[in-house]
């Protein structure tokens, strides 16, 4: 009954909150539900559950975002999910939190990220092609009453979904399947054009209803102190009839390494191997000073504009710096609006799985989509080193080899306003 140096409920010398906190509750009172039989030591475990669950939640904006990113909500929104459902069952339906309308949200934020050909929109340490939760989303959705939880669930376990079925360690939720009703095939799932997560700057647009057509387009802000942060403030991602053409490599294996104070000489951390630029030879560093601010979003056009001046060290010597993403006219555009305040170079860091095709002076094609930018910067392509163990499964997760880099470099001139614009054409 002792709490108070629990790490994982935010006691002790800790301060802070992550999915440790719903795994260790959602097990404790799976032991509880099937071994405790003392009605008042059950009430016991089911107040401090309560407690530690309420801290939880406490952490998600009313957007319901999941800053571990989706390959992490198995095991964090879907740890609540596995606790609440204990709760449910165990107080005969009257401890009910599925209808609350964060945890409504919490269970839409995975079909929300995901993309196409069974991957989603990875940040932090997730990877992108990840298979999605078993019967249990399918349930969570009937439970929250949430038809775009059924529909995607529908539609993943489909022929057309092809997405593999993926269980995390717990037990109670699989129990309880054994006896439940097989998941109805081909939901008529049909992903929202726009989607915009404030409390993490982050926007989700497309031109297409069908996941497999037309231009997909991220941009995220945040800061990059995130739980499991990559150094990538300012990331976009850009796929164009399923195929990815500028990508967020992932994480590969975990080491001490991950975890320790070498986290950030991991390529796959840090933003030079992000779709952010280097700035007078100033990369982005951990903190949570170093974040995106004034974030705007255009509700009708789906464009999210950031001022990523704060993103980077004083060393980079910014007077001012905006980037903006927006889909329109049959084209994903990114666009950097740069003042520097001193003479110096910026290189546009861009990251695909595929050797980029030279077409002409400023053009170049990836999966046979043409990509225009500024001709007068100068370009080099190479390849991060994945013999780190870290980083050895990062390229087999993008079906490919080796992962490209492609390095875009102008000259800047001190106290003078240059905008740098990027197309992807269907």
């Amino acid at each position: 009954d002792n709490t108070a140096e629990m790490a994982w409920m935010g006691n002790g010398r800790f301060n802070w909150i992550n999915n440790w906190c719903p795994w260790v509750i959602s097990n404790i009172l799976n032991v509880c539900a099937f071994i405790v039989e003392d009605q008042a030591e059950r009430c016991r475990v089911v107040e401090i559950a309560l407690e530690g669950l309420d801290k939880f939640t406490n952490i998600y904006a009313e957007d319901a975002a999941c800053d571990e990113g989706p390959a992490y909500w198995g095991s964090a929104c879907g740890a609540l999910y596995n606790a609440c459902l204990v709760l449910y069952d165990m107080s005969g339906g009257r401890i009910n939190a599925f209808r609350d309308p964060l945890m409504v949200k919490m269970g839409e934020f995975f079909p929300k990220t995901y993309i196409s050909n069974g991957r989603f929109l990875n940040f932090s340490d997730a990877a992108s092609k990840i298979g999605v939760s078993s019967a249990w989303g399918y349930d969570w959705g009937k439970l929250a009453g949430s038809s775009l939880m059924q529909d995607f669930w529908e539609f993943a376990f489909s022929a057309r979904g092809k997405m593999p079925a993926l269980e995390y360690s717990f037990p109670y939720r699989t129990f309880r399947a054994l006896g439940a009703e097989e998941i109805p095939q081909g939901g008529d799932f049909k992903p929202s054009k726009k989607d915009y997560f404030p409390s993490l700057d982050l926007s989700i647009c497309r031109d297409s209803e069908d996941c497999d057509k037309g231009l997909y387009l991220s941009l995220k802000g945040h800061h990059n102190s995130a739980s499991h942060n990559h150094l990538d403030v300012g990331n976009f991602v850009i796929f164009c009839d399923g195929d990815p053409i500028f990508i967020d490599a992932g994480v590969g294996t975990y080491t001490a390494r991950t975890f320790n104070s070498e986290r950030y000489t991991i390529w796959s951390m840090r933003s030079e191997y992000h779709n952010v630029p280097t700035i007078n030879g100033i990369d982005q560093r951990p903190g949570r000073v170093y974040a995106a601010k004034d974030a705007q979003f255009d509700e009708e056009t789906g464009k999210l504009t950031l001022d990523l001046t704060c993103a980077y060290h004083a060393d980079a010597a910014i007077e001012s710096y905006i980037r903006s993403a927006v889909i329109e006219d049959g084209k994903a555009i990114v666009c950097d609006e740069l003042t520097s305040k001193k003479d110096g170079k910026v290189t546009f860091n861009l990251l695909c799985n595929t050797e980029p095709e030279i077409v002409g002076e400023g053009c170049f094609k990836i999966h046979c989509k043409t990509v225009n930018y500024d001709p007068s910067l100068t370009l080099e392509i190479d390849s991060p080193d994945c013999s780190w163990v870290e980083a050895q499964k990062i390229p087999a997760s993008w079906n490919c080899d080796k992962l490209y880099r492609i390095r875009l470099t102008a000259t800047l001139e001190a106290n003078k306003k240059q905008t740098y614009v990027l197309e992807v054409c269907k």
